[in-house]
């Protein structure tokens, strides 16, 4: 990605980095960056986009009455705020249109909404706002909007005017109409409505048009600004920890008595679990 992007002039972009994006993983994914930038010779302008919350702010806004549980989550007091690892913050396409204008090449951010990550450039250079956040809830998942995906593979959208037209660079993967539609239910609980952090995107008039076999023309999608800015909070507690280890057997001699092998292994894994916790293994394990 890095040497692509570099090589044609476009900026690279990449969200919730180490997957829940607090400020570890943030740092982790920059190394990463570094390391790559270092090997290939790459020269560029990387911006950095935090996530993570502060307890005293967050403790603040609660007190002002600026943070609600969304259903079905538990209560939330300053007794979490407290117990918790760390709380990001899922930013919407704001932060990345900023930081695009600044002109940074690469990017880098905390936990964001995935529909931020695509729709920030498009939205930058004046796009309709329906047709760039519903080409991006169909774009985050790559081509699992296409009706059999053989593999992992990227997608694109051109975005005209007031309408979008999707279709995957592969040459063997088709894109019918319903593969679209279902796309936009995914990962979302209302058929129609996605909530974004500045606004809902409304998808109830939304028109899918097949093109070819490949292509689709949506038009009829809607964003609506919200009155307030919204920025869901995610937050992490320790509970405790398991391992999980694997192994691999090729010995011939072990293979042709396995079922009394592995009989074996189990009584005597049972039997140092047990004896750890001071338990007395009364059964076969």
């Amino acid at each position: 990605m890095l040497r692509a992007g570099r090589a044609a002039g476009i900026p690279v972009i990449v969200g919730s980095a180490g997957t829940a994006g607090g400020d570890p993983h943030l740092a982790f994914t920059c190394e990463i960056v570094e390391e790559i930038a270092a090997e290939e010779d790459l020269r560029f302008r990387l911006a950095l986009i935090h996530a993570e919350l502060d307890r005293a702010f967050l403790k603040e806004r609660l007190q002002r009455g600026r943070v609600h549980p969304l259903q079905p989550a538990p209560a939330f007091d300053e007794a979490v705020i407290d117990r918790a690892a760390r709380f990001v913050g899922q930013m919407g396409a704001e932060p990345f249109m900023a930081a695009l204008a600044s002109g940074a090449d690469v990017i880098v951010a905390g936990r964001s909404s995935d529909t931020s990550i695509y729709a920030a450039y498009p939205l930058l250079h004046g796009c309709a706002t329906g047709p760039v956040w519903h080409a991006a809830k169909i774009l985050e998942c790559g081509a699992a909007s296409v009706a059999q995906r053989l593999h992992p593979d990227p997608m694109m959208a051109w975005i005209p005017d007031a309408d979008f037209v999707v279709e995957p660079p592969h040459p063997e993967m088709r894109c019918p109409p319903n593969s679209v539609v279902a796309h936009t239910l995914y990962e979302n609980a209302d058929p129609f409505r996605l909530i974004e952090p500045a606004g809902v995107l409304d998808t109830s008039a939304a028109d899918y048009i097949a093109l070819s076999d490949r292509a689709v023309r949506v038009s009829g999608s809607r964003f609506i600004p919200s009155d307030r800015y919204t920025v869901r909070i995610e937050g992490a507690e320790y509970l405790g920890h398991r391992y999980v280890v694997i192994a691999g057997v090729r010995d011939p001699v072990v293979l042709r008595q396995f079922d009394r092998f592995l009989a074996g292994l189990r009584e005597t894994i049972g039997h140092k679990c047990a004896a750890s916790l001071g338990l007395q293994l009364d059964r076969d394990f």
